[in-house]
């Protein structure tokens, strides 16, 4: 008999968000000196801000798209590591004289269509085997990112190979680089889990990495309970990691299934 190890978990989660909106974003994207996956965040730009990216290429970079690109990934690498990716998000950025949003968050009514179809808009990305590192081939099993800005991580074991949340907790403690630009200012929460319980901490820190329960289950904070296997489908780990962007609700995953939206997932 087969043994699953983390690569089918990591499918798991990648096809109950897929299937339930995001995006596919690919390793081959990332430029891991500015953590940014610059396919999506000019895909974002260019579905939502036309007209500010059409001047944006004219005044400052004499029309030549590629070196406006280049221009506004270091441009907004460099915000993301001064103002962290929070504010950026609820914030956007400006460059040039020209003001850029990197999230478009749900109208608190839909008298406004154009914000809603800009709302719709936000590439929520799912990667999987996330390499981060300059000039190495660690990789990540899963990375969440919104309009190609990293903004959450998860390790992820399987009991069935010998290997727990606990493995997960020690691999980032012990083998992540907690200076690395992607890991300390892009990602805002980090998890550790396997099939049975979740563990989250906001900041790696080495050794001294702190980690908090995260599960979600009947038997109370931090216990399985009778469904506590659903972690490995993703959508709950997702659900409640993104109060963590500011109390932000960036529209793709639950997109017309009002119900499903956890309390103060609502517009900045």
């Amino acid at each position: 008999m087969n043994v699953p190890n983390e690569r089918v978990l990591e499918a798991l989660i990648e096809a109950s968000l897929l299937s339930s909106g995001y995006v596919k974003s690919e390793p081959s994207n990332f430029n891991r000196e500015l953590g940014l996956d610059t396919a999506d965040l000019f895909a974002f730009v260019g579905a939502t801000q036309v007209r500010e990216w059409d001047n944006y290429v004219a005044r400052g970079h004499g029309g030549d798209v590629t070196k406006a690109q280049q221009s506004f990934a270091r441009r907004l690498a460099s915000e993301l590591s001064m103002r962290g990716t929070v504010d950026v998000l609820r914030h956007g950025v400006s460059d040039v004289g020209i003001n850029f949003k990197l999230a478009y968050f749900k109208p608190a009514h839909g008298l406004t269509p154009e914000l809603l179809e800009k709302y719709e808009a936000n590439r929520v990305g799912v990667m999987r085997q996330f390499n981060y590192e300059v000039g190495s081939e660690k990789d990540i099993d899963v990375c969440l990112l919104v309009n190609g800005i990293p903004t959450a991580t998860a390790e992820l074991k399987n009991p069935l190979t010998g290997q727990t949340v606990e493995h997960a907790k020690k691999q980032y403690r012990e083998d992540r680089d907690a200076k690395n630009i992607s890991l300390a200012h892009r990602a805002v929460v980090h998890f550790a889990l396997d099939v049975e319980a979740v563990a989250m901490t906001t900041r790696l820190d080495g050794a001294k990495t702190r980690f908090l329960p995260f599960n979600q289950g009947s038997g109370g904070a931090g216990q399985p309970g009778d469904g506590h296997r659903r972690h490995c489908r993703g959508d709950p780990l997702l659900r409640r990691a993104l109060p963590l962007l500011g109390h932000a609700d960036l529209g793709r995953h639950d997109r017309g299934r009002p119900s499903d939206h956890p309390p103060g997932l609502v517009g900045a």
